[in-house]
């Protein structure tokens, strides 16, 4: 059975059970690199829809789609997932924000922290993190996209926290995770930067109600735990 690809096209031009794509560099990824060919099926998406498509023609300029089925874009569940995530270095913060997407987290929330490498995080970047969210939701066919919102000081977030919520910091020093802490649809959870938190942070979050939850008996990289973090709640 051949693989089903999932493509993000920012804007899907539908006529009755028809989609024409004529735009150069999408043409050329479907058919150079991706090798679509007629009867192929394949899922063409935006924030707003996701479309099951069968390639009727090919021709030199464009592609032709039937259109099978259509679909808003929707969270299958009710859980609300803030991931509050220390500012990391370039890398490691790209990784986190595709694991963010890829395994379905709602919001991705930057935390400055006192031992963070930047302050702060312009429009460029911005813009090269969506293409990383894009890429993850092609891969995973997580078709609801988490937003990313500007950097916050620790101390402003946990004034913000809304009461009625579940509050994780997942720590190396931390309890075995009981899904019993889980008592709301509405969760946070927060993840420490290289070098982890000061114990003063942490004492912070202690105060602000807090579960510290111990991941492995390992020492992870920050990218890591929210991997590992974001699928164990997401299993429960």
């Amino acid at each position: 059975m051949k693989h089903e690809f999932a493509v993000y096209i920012e804007k899907l031009d539908l006529i009755d059970h028809i989609l024409t794509i004529s735009n150069e560099s999408i043409y050329h990824r479907l058919i150079r690199v991706l090798r679509i060919t007629e009867d192929d099926q394949i899922i063409l998406f935006n924030r707003e829809l996701n479309i099951l498509t069968k390639v009727l023609a090919i021709t030199k300029k464009q592609i032709t789609f039937e259109i099978l089925q259509k679909k808003n874009n929707q969270k299958s569940d009710l859980t609300k997932i803030t991931v509050l995530l220390s500012v990391l270095k370039q890398d490691a913060l790209e990784e986190a924000i595709y694991f963010c997407c890829e395994l379905g987290a709602d919001t991705i929330q930057p935390v400055l922290t006192d031992k963070i490498h930047q302050k702060k995080l312009d429009q460029k970047y911005y813009d090269r993190l969506q293409k990383i969210i894009i890429s993850a939701a092609e891969q995973s066919k997580n078709f609801c996209f988490p937003v990313i919102n500007s950097p916050k000081s620790l101390d402003l977030i946990l004034k913000e926290l809304p009461e009625n919520s579940s509050r994780i910091f997942f720590d190396a020093q931390g309890d075995k995770f009981n899904s019993e802490i889980i008592r709301s649809n509405n969760i946070y959870l927060m993840f420490g930067p290289e070098g982890d938190l000061t114990d003063q942070e942490k004492n912070k979050l202690k105060s602000s109600g807090f579960y510290f939850c111990a991941l492995t008996s390992t020492i992870l990289r920050s990218q890591t735990a929210v991997a590992l973090g974001l699928g164990i709640i997401k299993s429960v």
